[in-house]
């Protein structure tokens, strides 16, 4: 749509920003469950061809690499490009690297169906993931085929959306659950990586991301520099496991009118005051006639 949107109004002033980070999230807290095991979950995250999602699904507008923090400006301090990730497993749980979890090739597949028989499901196994609306299913249709080539059956069961949202705070989903997390947007709360909250929608617990968290809440308000390192050092961690099955991360855009004046495509001046941003915003009533409008 914004592309349409583009085509048919070239005048558009617009910035790119990271949209919603949304990945598969399965629980590995029960014992009964295939996702318990890192390599299961490795095996199913090399299954997703993400440049062809990038290349076909989003027309090109989405990041490889957009887990646990998007590649921009922001986020600069925590992020490391895919290039500069681990080449080779860094546990004795891992059978990938991360940047062998972001590539696609004639050797990935093999791969996907040699850790799952490691894990003990050679002939594969079934599963199944809440959607909350029509788009969401549509994308994992996509999914539930990549998954099938290695004989892993996803169930999709899309439920009204203010359904999967109380199942989602609750965390009361049985098995899966296609959602964004809120990572990116709090790093200091780590909530991806923390049982008890109610946003580690994989209830994903490990004693290295747990020293990671107090050790970086040592330096939050108090060091930046420091803080930022801890989360860097840990983020190769947190892809290399799996948390989340990865997918890439669209791009979303936030366009205005050139007769919009002294505004640069900011979405708000605080999180208390959102709004305020409005009362420095004007309109040049001359350019907007001028232009026809």
């Amino acid at each position: 749509d914004s592309l349409m949107l583009l085509d048919n109004h070239p005048e558009l002033h617009y910035v790119t920003l990271p949209g919603m980070d949304s990945h598969l999230y399965f629980r590995v807290d029960k014992p009964e469950l295939p996702w318990k095991d890192t390599i299961v979950r490795q095996a199913m995250t090399l299954t997703i061809n993400k440049q062809e999602l990038i290349d076909d699904y989003y027309l090109g507008h989405a990041d490889l690499l957009g887990a646990v923090y998007p590649p921009d400006k922001a986020w600069e301090p925590f992020y490391t490009p895919l290039e500069e990730q681990p080449t080779e497993p860094t546990t004795p749980d891992s059978r990938c690297s991360v940047q062998e979890l972001f590539t696609f090739d004639d050797t990935t597949i093999p791969k996907a169906k040699a850790l799952l028989a490691e894990a003990g499901y050679p002939d594969g196994f079934k599963c199944q993931i809440i959607s909350s609306s029509p788009a969401q299913t549509d994308f994992l249709s996509i999914i539930k085929e990549y998954f099938a080539v290695v004989n892993v059956e996803l169930e999709i069961q899309q439920l009204e959306g203010s359904i999967v949202g109380g199942m989602r705070r609750a965390r009361s989903y049985e098995e899966g659950i296609y959602t964004a997390s809120p990572t990116s947007a709090f790093p200091y709360d780590m909530h991806s990586t923390r049982s008890e909250s109610f946003d580690c929608f994989s209830y994903y617990e490990h004693p290295k991301t747990r020293a990671a968290y107090e050790e970086q809440r040592k330096y939050v308000m108090r060091d930046d520099a420091k803080y930022a390192a801890v989360h860097k050092a840990i983020t190769p961690f947190i892809l290399e496991q799996c948390v989340g099955i990865w997918c890439p991360t669209p791009r979303s855009y936030l366009m205005w009118w050139p007769w919009v004046q002294n505004y640069h495509g900011e979405s708000s001046l605080g999180c208390d005051d959102e709004l305020i941003i409005y009362w420095y915003m004007w309109m040049d009533e001359e350019m907007k006639q001028g232009m026809g409008y």
